[in-house]
């Protein structure tokens, strides 16, 4: 399988079971999980199940470009052009309610498994006193999962409005696309593939929180490196 195939079909298997976690959770009517996809049957005529995801995906892409634009995150203009109807059947046989039902946490960390993104890090750690009206920096590593962990436990913190999330390839760029599905949030989000957080100390305003992965979990900078960046005694880096 080329690489290229790889990503399709990496992606493809990801963005399919959130479009069914949308099912499953109401926001969406059943297409994936409809029984034996009887609507889909009597439409498709001679179209296949990669014609399926494809249209399904740039159906989610209109409002939610962050999680389903198959073009944007994997940087091909026909980015699915590589898999097979076959491909994608056996994608959709692993679709259940009980694969993406249960928890919003617990189905991200699903999704960072499959994508190969670190998932465990210590959410005790993280700091309780983040505000509406503050500025968070999430750095590369994490793909969104403090983020939601931090907007889902703390009252009138909102994704798009605190939070940038710094990202060290499509697969955490996607993940994070995923987060702000999950949260109910749509549109243009501020997610950057910015691995050496050259566009971030370049373009924004310095952060009130830099949050991210310690070393040692895999995070990809120490608190000497960023220091020098975010130099202003107000910034509070943490790191878990």
């Amino acid at each position: 399988m080329t690489e290229r195939s790889q990503m399709a079909q990496l992606f493809t298997e990801a963005t399919l079971h959130a479009l069914a976690r949308e099912e499953v959770v109401g926001r969406r009517n059943k297409r994936l999980l409809e029984p034996q996809r009887i609507s889909w049957e009597r439409f498709r005529g001679r179209l296949g199940s990669a014609a399926l995801a494809s249209l399904l995906l740039e159906d989610g892409a209109v409002t939610h470009p962050a999680a389903f634009d198959a073009a944007g995150l994997l940087g091909d203009s026909e980015p699915l052009a590589a898999l097979s109807d076959s491909q994608v059947e056996a994608l959709l046989a692993g679709l259940t309610e009980a694969s993406v039902a249960g928890a919003g946490a617990d189905y991200l960390q699903a999704q960072a498994q499959r994508l190969g993104i670190t998932y465990r890090f210590a959410r005790s750690k993280l700091p309780s006193g983040i505000r509406a009206h503050h500025k968070v920096l999430e750095l590369p590593g994490s793909g969104g999962l403090i983020a939601h962990h931090v907007c889902s436990t703390l009252e009138g913190v909102y994704f798009q409005d605190v939070f940038t999330v710094a990202c060290a390839s499509w697969q955490e760029r996607l993940l994070a696309g995923l987060v702000a599905l999950e949260l109910g949030v749509g549109g243009v989000l501020p997610i950057l593939e910015d691995p050496t957080l050259e566009q971030v100390r370049q373009r924004l305003p310095t952060p009130d929180f830099v949050l991210g992965l310690s070393p040692d979990k895999g995070g990809r900078f120490s608190k000497e490196e960023l220091r020098p960046w975010f130099s202003s005694t107000t910034t509070e880096i943490v790191l878990v």
